[in-house]
């Protein structure tokens, strides 16, 4: 009857064995802006590597990118051809324009100016090679991943699939409060962990 009690009653302490990894605590997943193929890896990037703000980290292809930029571009130019240089709306050029042909091709040339800039500012996307886009570091840190290289080259990733794990510290005095342990406990001991 007391073992029964003690069993019942008395708090049997709760010790869990669980892998981890020592990470700054501010830390970022990097994902790709949209689906494409890892064409190019930057040589030298590997786990515990420094990288600067903006640094390009790998480039992509996605051929519907490819389209959609030479469909701007080619519809830019056509435009182009068709507004007379320095012609003002009031004016009848040389191609028999009349103001409104004027006015809809230079908003028709403005608007794709602007998505095909879009493009560029959003994907990061390579306007002299089509179809080319790069993934960039968002803010200096530390690249965290180590088998990035072998799991991403040649493959085809969406946009959800995380690419690179990066960690921001500071590179001149590395304080204590930057770092964490992150631990991997079994999803069935959760609760007890969270209880304890």
């Amino acid at each position: 009857v007391v073992l029964i009690f003690a069993l019942i009653f008395v708090p049997f302490p709760l010790k869990m064995e669980a892998p981890g990894m020592i990470l700054p605590a501010n830390r970022v997943n990097l994902f790709s802006t949209r689906m494409g193929k890892v064409i190019d890896i930057t040589p030298g990037l590997a786990a515990n590597s420094r990288v600067s703000k903006g640094k390009a980290l790998m480039t992509l292809y996605d051929s519907e990118l490819a389209k959609e930029v030479l469909g701007l571009q080619t519809d830019i130019d056509v435009l182009k051809h068709k507004l007379v240089p320095g012609q003002r709306v009031g004016e009848q050029g040389d191609k028999g324009l009349d103001n409104f042909a004027i006015q809809e091709a230079t908003l028709a040339l403005d608007k794709n100016i602007k998505l095909l800039r879009r493009l560029k500012e959003n994907h990061n996307a390579d306007l002299s090679r089509p179809g080319y886009f790069t993934i960039n570091a968002p803010r200096a840190g530390i690249i965290l991943s180590s088998d990035f290289r072998e799991n991403l080259l040649g493959r085809t990733v969406k946009q959800g699939d995380p690419l690179m794990l990066i960690g921001f510290i500071d590179p001149v005095e590395t304080k204590l409060s930057e770092w964490e342990v992150v631990l991997k406990i079994p999803q069935k001991h959760h609760g007890q962990v969270v209880r304890a």
